[in-house]
């Protein structure tokens, strides 16, 4: 990190301060995450996800349009911006992990009424950010989500 930090200060002074910010967010959230006893606080995962959909849903409305799309929220009284669905990735991994956590598959695998209530976890966020258009991350998730289910065991039928 600090030779890149170097690196970026050559070429352009205040894209290294941006970049400096961006690495003390990243070490604080470390630090954080490194920390949190995650059995204690298992009931955030499910929070954490609705307020993802909520920041992806709110792109729409309050979304600022860079390079023909619009990806990005501006928080106020900044000038940064952030892209709701880079966010999102972490909480819908973990909520995926939380869903198999609370309902583990059975030994035959998933049947088709439990298939289906996880899909929806994982297509509603796809179809909001497919929407934005970013389809490179609404793919991933997809590929992700489906592969994770698919691995966890899904009826062979399905």
């Amino acid at each position: 990190i600090l030779i890149s930090f170097f690196l970026i200060f050559e070429a352009n002074p205040f894209l290294a301060e941006k970049q400096f910010v961006y690495a003390c967010v990243g070490l604080f959230a470390f630090m954080v995450f490194f920390f949190f006893p995650i059995r204690k606080f298992i009931w955030i995962i499910p929070v954490a996800y609705w307020i993802n959909i909520f920041l992806l849903l709110s792109v729409d409305i309050f979304g600022v349009e860079k390079l023909g799309a619009k990806r990005w929220l501006e928080i106020p009284f900044t000038h940064f911006t952030i892209q709701p669905s880079e966010i999102f990735k972490p909480s819908f991994i973990l909520m995926l992990a939380y869903l198999i956590y609370q309902n583990p598959p059975p030994k035959n695998g998933y049947k088709l009424k439990q298939f289906i209530k996880l899909s929806f976890y994982i297509i509603l966020p796809f179809l909001l950010i497919a929407k934005e258009p970013d389809l490179g991350s609404a793919m991933v998730l997809l590929l992700v989500g489906f592969g994770v289910l698919f691995i966890m065991g899904v009826h062979y039928k399905i």
